[in-house]
């Protein structure tokens, strides 16, 4: 298994920035829910909940039974997965291998996740068809207990269960933290929700502990947690820059909620704040409730695992004042539950959520990685030429670039590696081109700005005049003064249009985003590049 698989096998992922699962510990059957329905036969309560425990045990044997034919991998419990399983690598990388060994790990944290099921149904919740599946201490997933067509609502969680930022500017701390103008955050909505957690998570009376007491113990699969050893296996990658960037931003927020609140300080240390950061930023969900964008964590919806195309689709639904998942195809019987947490490069799996995915495609074809790439302009001393390029662009250019020809930012790398080795009369064509242009525009804003004033100015002294003459001059002579002044505007000064039009001049600034005309087109880009 490579570095990335093996990150990835750690980690129970979901939106937003969203998540991984976790180290745990007591007494593991395969399923939650067949522990929970036999826990029910033991005591029951109600011949209801006989029925239902008895019903949820059949489909389980169902799940059992299934043919594995075409399949490849039988799970714990007895499951196997799915033909769809079967047909990507990129499902099965979130299953340990013991998984395939057809070995239970046994730990005692069984007990957590029953509580944590039990406070999530007491509470409104409908996971009905779904039960949470341990393969390993940090890896779980959500499955299937029996089919679920397309286009049903498989989770609600009622709005009393969800922890946005809103909750965490209540706190005293949030609120200090909300109303303290000199307090600069950079993710403030993220550090909101931080705040809630982190002073209520000792707290045994907190409505939210259930939650809480599954939340990961640890993310050893995040770059940020990487030691010394594991950061020398991304050496050469941009990954490193980013990772330290990223722990520079969150000590950066840590410390601006300390120098306005140092109680906050006294009672969570960085280590605490970045766990927290790496949960809330890997488990939210950016939704609309009751009109206000929120950053949110859902419990339970936060434990699905990643894979595109996707499989569910999430909202919150006001009518139900609950957050819904909805299915987008048919799930079978035993089948994994996926959510997707969007077209991203590997590089942002793995800094936001822990994993990589081993063919990161669309189903198009295209690739969804980048790759960050630095270029400069010939030195000033071998190119006579120097001046010349520094006028249609910077001297250097930083950019992520994809492997697609279409995609903008790989154009403008390729534009700018074309003005790099232009010979003189290339140089010469493309400045008259952008010369021309820009010289073109310029004039039609300065004639479009003439007749607007001019227009105005005219409109400005109609009220000196008589009442009738003003309704005569609104009604007849300016619209027909505009409709004159407008067919000579463009008579005069519109020009045929260069093929293709281009995009703005480059700014001179070094930055990684800098917006750069495109001098060759898809079909011209090959026989004009020189190396």
């Amino acid at each position: 298994m490579s570095a990335f698989q093996a990150s990835a096998s750690s980690s129970t992922t979901t939106m937003g920035d969203r998540k991984e699962e976790e180290p745990s510990a007591p007494k593991a059957r395969s399923s939650l829910r067949r522990q929970e329905s036999t826990h029910r036969e033991e005591n029951p309560a109600d011949e209801a909940a006989q029925q239902k425990a008895r019903a949820l045990d059949q489909n389980m044997q169902e799940a059992k039974s299934v043919d594995s034919a075409g399949n490849t991998t039988s799970l714990v419990g007895g499951l196997v997965l799915t033909d769809q399983d079967a047909q990507s690598q990129d499902r099965k990388k979130f299953f340990h291998g013991s998984v395939q060994e057809g070995v239970e790990v046994i730990n005692d944290d069984h007990d957590k996740f029953a509580v944590f099921m039990k406070w999530m149904e007491d509470n409104g919740a409908d996971m009905t068809g779904l039960y949470l599946k341990k393969y390993t201490d940090e890896v779980r997933g959500v499955h299937a207990d029996r089919a679920i067509p397309s286009n049903s609502q498989i989770v609600t969680v009622p709005v009393k269960l969800l922890i946005h930022e809103g909750m965490g500017q209540k706190t005293s701390v949030g609120s200090r933290v909300h109303n303290d103008p000199t307090c600069h955050i950079i993710v403030p909505a993220h550090t909101q929700v931080i705040i809630y957690i982190l002073e209520n998570l000792n707290d045994p009376e907190c409505f939210f502990k259930p939650y809480f007491d599954i939340l990961p113990a640890s993310f050893s699969s995040f770059p940020i947690f990487f030691n010394e050893e594991e950061l020398s296996w991304l050496e050469g990658s941009d990954l490193v820059r980013q990772i330290e960037d990223r722990k520079a931003n969150i000590a950066a927020d840590y410390n601006a909620v300390c120098r306005c609140c140092p109680d906050f300080g006294e009672r969570h240390t960085l280590e605490d704040f970045l766990w927290c950061r790496t949960a809330v930023g890997s488990r939210n969900f950016g939704i609309t409730i009751n009109g206000v964008k929120r950053t949110t964590m859902v419990p339970y919806s936060d434990m699905l695992n990643h894979y595109r195309p996707r499989e569910t689709s999430w909202t919150f639904d006001d009518s139900q004042q609950s957050f819904t998942m909805t299915s987008l195809a048919p799930i079978a019987i035993g089948q994994q539950v996926m959510d997707s947490y969007g077209k991203k490069c590997n590089s942002k799996f793995l800094l936001h959520y822990g994993f990589a995915i081993e063919t990161n495609r669309e189903e198009d074809g295209r690739c969804q990685n980048e790759i960050f790439v630095e270029f400069k302009m010939p030195d000033k001393e071998t190119d006579p030429h120097h001046n010349q390029r520094l006028q249609l662009a910077g001297p250097t250019l930083s950019i992520r670039c994809m492997m697609t020809f279409d995609e903008k930012r790989t154009q403008e790398a390729f534009s700018y590696c074309r003005l790099a080795v232009a010979n003189q009369e290339e140089l010469a064509d493309i400045q008259v081109s952008h010369l021309d242009r820009r010289t073109f525009v310029e004039v039609r804003l300065f004639f479009s700005f003439f007749y607007f004033f001019l227009l105005s100015f005219l409109l400005f002294l109609c009220f000196f005049f008589p009442l009738p003459c003003r309704i005569l001059a609104l009604t007849f002579f300016f619209p027909l003064l505009s409709f004159l002044l407008s067919f000579l505007h463009s008579f005069s000064f519109s020009l045929p249009p260069r093929p293709p039009p281009p995009p703005p001049l480059v700014s001179k600034k070094k930055t990684a985003h800098t917006p750069f005309r495109l001098l060759f087109d898809q079909q011209s880009y090959s026989s004009n590049f020189r190396s």
